[in-house]
């Protein structure tokens, strides 16, 4: 069952790609003369966007290091700002979070960290961090009148109802879901880390920290071909973004991503090709950030991982 699920996704992401890259050139070179606007961009605002970019690299590493305590891992300031610019790296240049899988890599091989045990320990962060994250758009919407009353509390009930559920099931997902050859006992470690709610709270101070950077970055890069446009508009974007990109379909999510903050800036009247082009112009400032400074990060973590997986 797991292996056809697997070759599903890998069909799908395969179509994706295929599908996402010609659409995005398409839309480029249907709307080429916005990016005039860029051209007359003051140069202080790139570098705006560079810092910030930067100063978001060192709040996911703070994330990271958060999250570490939780994976019986503790880890330097250097260490995790190592450790998760190359999981941004690798997250942006292989599919399927393949910066989780380095990641999880370096914490086995240089931590001593079992895979169970990560996979419990992700399990809780991923849903905290999506949870967190859809939960701010609820409050954004509701706030702002974006979507009527009755929607809003639509969806925060449904939310709420499978929240419960899973709580209300915790064992059967304790003892039947997260099981197999590499779930063996992470069900354990799930049940342990949701109890830990001091832990758990300071995560969710990190995540938020590190949401509010890069929706700045956002932002920053959307008032280049959106003027007019709020902030709280953006936080809704990529409060979007982030609870649903739990999984990448794409490398980047390229494609996907795009997609998503058209659909977002639809409700919230923001022409289509400006929403694309914006969400392409930020993820070109996260590559020629991630790229250099990952790839360069990456070689020695992966060295780490290499010596220390040596008998």
């Amino acid at each position: 069952m797991a292996d056809r699920t697997f070759a599903l996704l890998k069909i799908l992401r395969v179509m994706l790609s295929v599908l996402a890259v010609p659409l995005l050139a398409w839309v480029v070179y249907r709307n080429w003369d916005k990016f005039t606007v860029v051209a007359e961009t003051p140069i202080t605002t790139f570098l705006w966007i560079g810092a910030v970019t930067l100063v978001s690299l060192i709040a996911n590493s703070f994330r990271l290091r958060v999250a570490a305590a939780l994976f019986d891992a503790k880890l330097t300031p250097t260490e995790a700002f190592l450790v998760a610019s190359t999981n941004t790296f690798f997250n942006v240049v292989t599919p399927m979070k393949g910066g989780i899988a380095v990641k999880g890599m370096y914490l086995h091989e240089v931590h001593g960290m079992s895979w169970p045990g990560y996979a419990g320990s992700l399990l809780v962060t991923q849903i905290l961090a999506s949870s967190l994250s859809i939960g701010l758009a609820l409050i954004i919407l509701a706030a702002f009148g974006v979507l009527p009353p009755f929607i809003v509390l639509s969806v925060a009930a449904l939310c709420a109802l499978l929240a419960i559920l899973m709580w209300r099931q915790r064992d059967w997902i304790r003892t039947r879901l997260l099981r197999g050859r590499h779930f063996d006992g992470a069900g354990d470690r799930f049940a342990s880390i949701a109890r830990n709610r001091p832990a758990l709270l300071l995560f969710a101070v990190a995540h938020i920290v590190f949401l509010l950077c890069i929706t700045t970055r956002l932002f920053l890069v959307f008032t280049v071909f959106v003027p007019e446009i709020a902030f709280w508009q953006v936080l809704l974007i990529q409060s979007v973004l982030t609870g649903a990109l739990f999984v990448s379909l794409t490398p980047g999510n390229i494609g996907v991503q795009e997609g998503l903050v058209a659909v977002a800036g639809t409700f919230l009247a923001i022409a289509t090709a400006s929403a694309v082009l914006a969400s392409l112009a930020e993820r070109a400032f996260v590559l020629l950030t991630a790229l250099p400074v990952g790839g360069l990060c990456s070689i020695p973590v992966m060295r780490r991982i290499r010596d220390a997986s040596r008998p």
